[in-house]
């Protein structure tokens, strides 16, 4: 008799606790990113950078982000109270310990996150990006809108084995990363072979001699008056187009407008007809870049 009622009193305490748990939220918190713990939608973020508000804008949850550059500058502290109070910061680099120090103190988490440097990895960014800002719907929602804007990129023309470089400017050159990663979607053969080409000189530019180059916005000018580079055939035959490298490095969605548009002024393979699968962006770089070159 004993055993039965000590039963009964099991599952009464088991349905009890069962009646008083709290219900999950529906929207996926509490979210847990690296070694944070988010127990609710954040009401406004603050990011450390103007490229990284772009990235969020750009993906849709711009409204619950601010930018905390400028308060950064005139002291932490102002972040932890009044108007200027936030539920999250994140950052790609690391913060000055009196900063997370504070940060930390008045409860506020820091979230650091790694910059892409290839396409899966802008994947997951984006579906981090998402479930920091709208739980498992904003997961969702990141992961959808890379997947579809990918599949358009998977059904770009093809591009014969054309030599190409990316540079930032004259003398600094994308060897990795997504700046090198957008160069090879768009179907071009990367004309840099080692790291030490970070450094680019005018010799070595001679010596890879590409058939295009693609150069930060605002540089193209001043390439195209260096008299050293004007017997390099993607100078004499006009193949300079600037595009938004450090909007790209960032892993927003100008990454795969700038590639849609670097591969727009490809040649077309011999074994393709050259149409487009999706909508190609053809319009000119300076069109599509609106990132400012000094936003990082």
């Amino acid at each position: 008799m004993k055993r039965f009622f000590s039963l009964i009193l099991a599952l009464f305490l088991f349905v009890s606790a069962i009646g008083c748990s709290k219900p999950a939220d529906p929207n996926g918190y509490p979210a847990t990113i690296g070694d944070v713990v988010l127990n609710a939608k954040p009401v406004k973020i603050a990011v450390t950078s103007k490229a990284l508000k772009n990235v969020m804008e750009s993906l849709g949850f711009g409204s619950v982000t601010v930018d905390a550059t400028a308060v950064f500058s005139t002291g932490v502290g102002d972040l932890t109270g009044g108007s200027d109070e936030v539920d999250v910061v994140l950052t790609n680099e690391d913060l000055y310990p009196a900063q997370k120090t504070v940060l930390t103190g008045a409860g506020v988490p820091v979230i650091k996150l790694k910059l892409p440097e290839n396409m899966a990895e802008v994947r997951t960014y984006w579906e981090t990006l998402g479930r920091i800002a709208n739980g498992d719907k904003g997961a969702i929602a990141a992961l959808t809108a890379f997947d579809r804007l990918f599949a358009e990129l998977m059904g770009l023309k093809k591009v014969t084995e054309t030599t190409a470089v990316v540079l930032y400017d004259k003398e600094h050159c994308a060897v990795s990363g997504l700046a090198a990663e957008a160069l090879k979607t768009a179907g071009y053969r990367n004309s840099v072979e080692s790291a030490e080409d970070m450094e680019m000189t005018v010799d070595r530019l001679k010596e890879l001699d590409p058939e295009y180059i693609f150069i930060q916005s605002g540089m193209k000018d001043d390439l195209l008056a260096d008299e050293d580079l004007k017997t390099l055939v993607a100078v004499a035959n006009l193949q300079v187009f600037e595009i938004d490298i450090i909007g790209i490095n960032f892993g927003s969605q100008k990454l795969f407008s700038e590639i849609k548009y670097m591969n727009s002024v490809a040649p077309v393979d011999d074994v393709t007809d050259g149409t487009v699968s999706g909508d190609a962006d053809t319009s000119s770089a300076e069109s599509t870049s609106t990132d400012s070159a000094t936003d990082e």
